[in-house]
């Protein structure tokens, strides 16, 4: 892939090259006679020995966690592409990690938009995955389920069409094995709305009263308002902490 293709990839290239210039070790991009295929260039290199008396050489990869080449059976979590990448980087230049100091750099991200971010409330830590509810991205939530300790389950309360759709889901997951021990927390949300399905109604159009074995909580919330938000946040915390 040509340091010129993508913008992110050039970015990236440049920064490295900055990066060893400012500490002493001036490079080339993309230089060419390395390896015996020319079409297999490396994205740089220094001018001079950079460890151990060779010279460093990269390639760089972005790569996406949903691409359906980066996902598998065995390897559906985050960083899995990444790791996929490096190793493929590994294996195309295998010839010059004798002769050079060769760093496989592969950085992933996410096309689809998932959002992490790591909360502090009432001195608890916790780390929240917005997946979204989005037919498209609905399969990829199960790459996310590992060491999950809680379940947020946000409802559109004023979608009546929509909540079988939402009960059929909640019970797939519900049934991962990777989630039997996950505290559930469903928001009712939109309650601000003046047509919005009740929490009595909702709950029984989830059947969250066939749920067995495991704890859980319904909460009437307004993402607009705010209301509700801290009484589901102060129920859950004891359950869901690192």
């Amino acid at each position: 892939m040509s340091a010129g293709r993508f913008p992110r990839h050039t970015e990236i290239n440049n920064l490295i090259h900055n990066v060893l210039e400012r500490a002493g070790f001036p490079s080339i991009l993309e230089p060419t006679g390395l390896v015996f295929e020319d079409a297999k260039r490396p994205d740089g290199c220094t001018l001079f020995a950079f460890k151990s008396g060779k010279q460093l050489v990269w390639n760089d990869t972005c790569t996406d966690s949903f691409a359906k080449g980066a996902l598998n059976a065995m390897a559906c979590r985050p960083g899995s592409s990444a790791e996929k990448a490096e190793f493929a980087k590994l294996t195309k230049y295998e010839d010059l990690l004798d002769r050079f100091c060769f760093w496989a750099i592969a950085i992933e991200t996410s096309s689809i938009g998932f959002n992490v971010e790591t909360l502090q409330y009432n001195n608890v830590k916790l780390q929240v995955w917005d997946l979204g509810g989005q037919t498209s991205i609905r399969p990829y939530w199960r790459c996310y389920y590992d060491k999950t300790t809680a379940i947020v389950f946000v409802v559109d309360s004023s979608d009546k069409e929509r909540i079988p759709i939402a009960k059929n889901e909640l019970k797939l997951m519900l049934e991962e094995e990777e989630l039997k021990d996950a505290v559930l927390v469903v928001l009712a949300n939109k309650q601000d709305l003046p047509h919005s399905t009740g929490v009595t109604d909702l709950a029984n159009g989830l059947a969250l009263s066939a749920i067995r074995n495991r704890t859980y909580q319904i909460f009437r919330t307004s993402a607009i308002t705010g209301d509700g938000i801290n009484a589901a946040f102060e129920w859950l915390v004891p359950f869901a902490y690192f």
